[in-house]
């Protein structure tokens, strides 16, 4: 196999004396191997900018392939987190309203209150419950009114949930005594209010309103990671792309023997 270059020799153009043969028509390396002839032309302005474009393209291939495995953590953090807990008592303040909540195309809220249990004579315990979801009003400044419960007295099916850390902020509105509107359920905002920590989502009993949407939102956190792998497998098809074209319009290939008269 030899290997020898040629157009190597830096000379002005008499159209662009500014610029060098290499800069105009780049650098031509030329091989004889597997009976060929292989030209192999670095241009390098070209090869600069199909490199960054692969090496941007196989990087936003990586960094999806870490979002679906961090979509693919908290769906392993939900399932463990799936055994119910039955529990009895009543709703206490203060309630809050989680802003920006939608179900078949409706603007809502969900509704989260304190829940009292009485553990024995001398011990209480009290726990966040997301009640589910309901509509809101056509005012912005009024709340929607939530259903009492038909009995002071309240069994619940509850399923832990988690704190969000989207929305790190305490984005609170005071709106009633002892309601208020958030946009998230953060840490900040259950230390400002002084919420219980223990959080639930509450799934059938009185007083629970509309939880069908949750199933929805388990959906679409489930297609997450293949929706991630799919942005990957794409960026990773184009840097495949733009390798393939950097190859095929740099090299050439011809016959080491002259054709036949």
């Amino acid at each position: 196999m030899n290997l020898k270059i040629i157009d190597s020799d830096s000379v002005r153009t008499q159209e662009h004396p500014e610029r060098t043969d290499v800069e105009k028509r780049g650098l031509l390396f030329e091989c004889n191997a597997f009976g060929h002839i292989w030209h192999l032309r670095v241009i390098p302005a070209f090869w600069c900018i199909m490199s960054i474009i692969i090496a941007l393209a196989i990087s936003l291939g990586f960094w999806q392939l870490d979002r679906m495995k961090q979509k693919e953590s908290q769906i392993e953090e939900k399932q463990s987190h799936t055994t119910p807990l039955n529990i009895t008592g009543h709703f206490i303040g203060p309630r809050l309203y989680l802003d920006n909540k939608t179900y078949l195309g409706k603007v809502g809220y969900e509704v989260i209150d304190v829940f009292e249990t009485k553990e024995s004579a001398n011990r209480t315990t009290l726990r966040l419950i997301n009640r589910g979801w309901i509509a809101a009003t056509a005012d912005r400044h009024e709340l929607p009114d939530i259903p009492k419960p038909t009995s002071s007295k309240i069994q619940l099916e509850v399923f832990p949930d988690t704190w969000s850390t989207r929305i790190p902020t305490a984005n609170i509105e005071h709106i009633l005594p002892s309601v208020y509107r958030i946009q998230a359920l953060n840490p900040e905002v259950q230390e400002t209010l002084a919420l219980p920590r223990q959080y639930f989502r509450a799934t059938s009993g009185n007083g629970v309103l509309t939880t069908e949407h949750w199933q929805d939102q388990n959906n679409q956190l489930e297609m997450s990671p293949r929706r991630h792998l799919g942005y990957a497998m794409q960026w990773f098809s184009v840097a495949i792309v733009a390798f393939v074209i950097l190859l095929s319009s740099s090299i050439t290939i011809s016959s080491q023997h002259p054709p036949k008269q």
